[in-house]
């Protein structure tokens, strides 16, 4: 049986913030805690801070504990459980080989096939290219789309919007498109009842889709 990879416990990652003020780099310590070297990667990329000392001067830190509160925050927003059987092993080996190492859905499956397939729950290469097309992350200013398949990133800005009320401005806009429409003859709207409504639909879909784990096809969508 090949390498199998595992998530961070609550355990490991008070063993990964002593491993990082010991000065050990993050290969070193995937290696050390099982892990694969990008788990590691990401982990530091979201759960770090600049910490100030008590002679103004600031250095990087790892903070385990509000990682694990993070960790299992977002469990709890998945919702009902995946149909991949919330493996998460096999979605962190999926994601590793995917998008950072530029495999194949088919030639991820396959060397896990080789490897006498380390994870609790199997899947095929179609369950695979469902589940593994691409993340999404982001905060209240900037989204981030990942698509592993192509390598394509692509950012979207909301500064501008950032700290209008009610969808960032846009009900507002909608209402007094609506007034404009009324007062003004001949005023076209922004946009038409039939797209406002396909938009919410999407809403609901996306929705849909993060509860239960199914793909939701628009076409078929209620």
């Amino acid at each position: 049986m090949g390498q199998h990879w595992s998530h961070l416990t609550p355990t490991k990652r008070i063993q990964l913030d002593a491993f990082i003020r010991a000065g050990m780099k993050p290969t070193d310590i995937a290696k050390e805690l099982g892990v694969h070297h990008t788990t590691i990667y990401r982990e530091l990329k979201r759960c770090t801070y600049e910490h100030l000392n008590s002679d103004y001067t600031t250095e990087t830190r790892y903070n385990p504990e509000g990682a694990q509160a993070r960790y299992e925050a977002n469990l709890r927003a998945k919702g009902p459980e995946l149909k991949i059987g919330n493996d998460y092993e096999l979605a962190d080996y999926l994601i590793a080989k995917i998008r950072d190492e530029k495999y194949s859905p088919e030639a991820a499956i396959g060397e896990a096939e080789v490897k006498g397939w380390p994870f609790k729950t199997h899947i095929c290469a179609s369950t695979a290219y469902n589940y593994i097309r691409g993340e999404i992350f982001g905060d209240e200013r900037k989204l981030h789309v990942h698509r592993f398949r192509r390598g394509h990133n692509r950012v979207y800005d909301f500064e501008e919007l950032a700290g209008h009320p009610f969808h960032a401005g846009a009900d507002l806009r909608l209402i007094e498109d609506f007034v404009d429409a009324l007062t003004r003859p001949g005023h076209p709207f922004l946009c038409t009842i039939e797209d406002s409504i396909e938009s919410h639909r999407i809403c609901y879909a996306a929705e849909r889709s993060r509860r239960t784990g199914e793909t939701i096809r628009m076409d078929a969508a209620e």
